[in-house]
């Protein structure tokens, strides 16, 4: 398959593919050649943490829970209670909400 040596790498279908397949997954990322026999996705830390989050979100079947990411300790945490939710889950909960406006 001398053909399928001389293409670029970024051009081929299994590649291709899998980029899609991540893409999907909600993992974004840039795809870079470093040469014809090398190509190296980069993903944002951003999308990764928000493709987990998503994931584990879609696996939670308790009804109060809250997932946040705290960037400080670089850690996932899941939120679970019974009855209302703690006043302090609130509190994070509106100064996020603030946050992003």
């Amino acid at each position: 398959m001398v053909g399928a040596e001389i293409m670029s790498i970024k051009t081929n279908e299994v590649i291709e593919k899998t980029i899609r397949r991540l893409n999907n997954l909600g993992l974004k990322g840039q795809a870079e050649v470093v040469n014809d026999n090398h190509l190296m996705l980069v993903i944002t830390g951003e999308s990764i943490i928000n493709t987990v989050k998503r994931l584990v979100s879609k696996n939670i079947t308790y009804p109060k829970s809250y997932i946040e990411y705290n960037k400080e300790l670089n850690v996932l945490v899941v939120h679970f209670w019974k009855g209302e939710m703690p006043q302090s889950l609130k509190q994070k909960m509106l100064e996020r909400m603030i946050e992003k406006k």
